[in-house]
């Protein structure tokens, strides 16, 4: 998500990893493959709700990029978002005719969450890890503070058995003991 615009009229907007072509660490910068007018003018998002798969697929449509999600990779058939070919109208005609229980959620909702192990709560979801490839998330920072002061765990998403949306909780598939040999990591 973009913020746009100028302090007077500033607009939320999705931007979309298929259309990042590369990352300035040093500046700061996200280069796209959008002009500010095609991003600005791009669906309208409601930023304090979650994204839907059906704001998802109208946000796909509206730019013409494939359905990442038609496929058995993270990105369709591929591992990466430059995967998607950019021509694939066959399946982006039409409206959208599946379920909407799927919602992507901001991390910045999900940090706090209540991270508990099979065995107790272990600590606070305290940042993620961002795979710059393929643009996964394939770490979480624990917060550990309640069980070991002043540490932050390394933990992998891969582990992670369900969410709670309504009770702001994270299930970990291991037990306390599991998640205590993990990395200690600063932040």
């Amino acid at each position: 998500m973009v913020l746009g615009g100028t302090w007077l009229d500033q607009k939320h907007f999705l931007v979309s990893p298929t259309a990042v072509r590369w990352i300035d660490w040093e500046e700061d910068v996200i280069h796209v493959d959008l002009s500010k007018a095609e991003a600005e003018s791009g669906p309208d998002l409601d930023t304090h709700k979650p994204v839907s798969r059906k704001v998802e697929y109208d946000f796909n449509k509206y730019y013409r990029y494939p359905m990442y999600w038609l496929g058995s990779g993270l990105w369709g058939e591929g591992y990466r978002p430059d995967s998607l070919a950019h021509t694939v109208e066959d399946k982006i005609e039409g409206e959208y005719q599946g379920e909407d229980a799927y919602h992507l959620r901001s991390t910045a909702e999900v940090i706090g969450y209540a991270v508990r192990a099979r065995d107790e709560d272990f600590g606070r979801v305290h940042d993620f890890v961002l795979d710059e490839n393929s643009w996964a998330l394939p770490y979480l920072i624990v917060d550990t503070a309640k069980l070991l002061p002043g540490r932050k765990k390394l933990i992998q998403t891969s582990w992670i058995e369900h969410v709670s949306l309504a009770d702001r909780d994270l299930f970990i598939d291991y037990n306390s003991s599991r998640i205590r040999q993990e990395p200690n990591i600063r932040t």
